[in-house]
């Protein structure tokens, strides 16, 4: 079974800072021939 668009979920992450919880969503581009690397 293929997972549809809306079916996919979004990496993400939490990060706390004192009595602060974030949570961090994380996305990636298909279009583009750029690494992480490139953008330091």
């Amino acid at each position: 079974m293929t997972e549809t668009k809306s079916e996919q979920r979004t990496p993400s992450f939490k990060r706390k800072s004192g009595n602060t919880t974030c949570i961090v969503k994380v996305h990636f581009s298909r279009d583009t021939d750029k690494t992480l690397k490139d953008s330091t």
